[in-house]
């Protein structure tokens, strides 16, 4: 069982799948602490030419508060966000087929918890590019250690025999550990190709949305998929 470990961001690059599509269990980190002005409500997309945020305001953004329990703002942001991809995006090849995922995905009240709007567009990029998507949530597992070693026995409880890691894994993890368990340690080698974007010269890396408003299905290879 060759299992990949990783908090669920919001509408992730191209790299997020990257580690899905070489793996057979996804294990969504939903028990790790909420990150401030990072990846996990945000977001890059292509505006005017640059990179730019789309963010999802969230409620109580403190640094003990646990991912599976922060709540997503209310108020009209969701029209904003509506709006700028409109705007933005209107013109790529392939919005007619994305539109109404989008259109409801940002809909006023669709959400009331970051968890679930993350991983539904998680699951909505899987299945648009073909790409089998299994997991498990790590707050079901049963596993309360912490570091390096809560890692570890995540891919245990799941019947891991490898690992794959981001490439900063290096920095924090027991590679002994893993050794001593019996698990193959793996880092992730992925560098996003450039594509064809409809408004201008290549920006990136975005958001795995730019890449399926613009090149559709092809995007599966982009990925690394077979």
């Amino acid at each position: 069982m060759f299992v990949t470990i990783h908090q669920p961001e919001f509408m992730p690059w191209a790299g997020f799948f990257n580690k899905i599509v070489q793996t057979d269990l996804f294990i969504v980190f939903d028990s790790a602490k909420f990150k401030k002005n990072y990846f996990d409500n945000r977001c890059r997309i292509k505006q005017g030419g640059a990179a730019k945020w789309l963010t999802v305001p969230v409620v109580g953004r403190d640094s003990t508060q646990a991912f599976l329990d922060v709540a997503v703002a209310e108020g009209d942001w969701s029209r904003k966000a509506w709006s700028t991809l409109q705007l933005n995006y209107r013109g790529a090849p392939h919005w007619a087929e994305h539109e109404p995922f989008l259109k409801d995905f940002f809909a006023p009240g669709r959400w009331r918890r970051l968890i679930d709007m993350n991983l539904a567009f998680i699951e909505y990029g899987c299945a648009s590019l073909s790409i089998p998507l299994k997991l498990r949530r790590a707050s079901e597992m049963g596993v309360s250690s912490a570091g390096s070693r809560l890692v570890l026995d995540l891919c245990l409880a799941a019947g891991a025999d490898s690992y794959l890691s981001g490439a900063f894994g290096r920095d924090y993890l027991d590679e002994d550990s893993f050794a001593e368990a019996g698990v193959a340690l793996k880092y992730q080698d992925y560098t996003q190709p450039p594509y064809e974007q409809f408004d201008g010269p290549y920006v990136g890396p975005l958001s795995l949305i730019d890449m399926l408003l613009n090149v559709g299905s092809r995007g599966r290879e982009l990925l690394g998929a077979k």
